[in-house]
């Protein structure tokens, strides 16, 4: 997070959960908002997603990344997917 900053960068923590309606439903707009501004856009801007529901499985993320076509990385405890990129 610190070398994002660092460098200047903008630095978006999204707080989701996979079964969450509304974390669904602005998935495309945030990954609109990566693909313009993140690191094969303007490189200006890091999104990184937080899942918070502590129940929520790897499996669960995976399935959530490949349904939405996330391509920004998602934190899951100790896990992180890099999205379809």
């Amino acid at each position: 997070l610190y070398s994002y900053l660092g460098s200047g960068k903008m630095v978006v923590l999204e707080m989701l959960s996979t079964t969450c309606g509304h974390c669904q439903m602005y998935a495309a707009g945030t990954e609109n908002s990566y693909q313009s501004y993140g690191p094969s856009g303007l490189d200006v801007a890091e999104f990184i997603g937080l899942e918070v529901n502590s129940s929520t499985t790897d499996t669960d993320v995976a399935n959530f990344v490949s349904t939405y076509n996330v391509g920004f990385p998602i934190c899951n405890n100790t896990s992180i997917f890099d999205g379809i990129g």
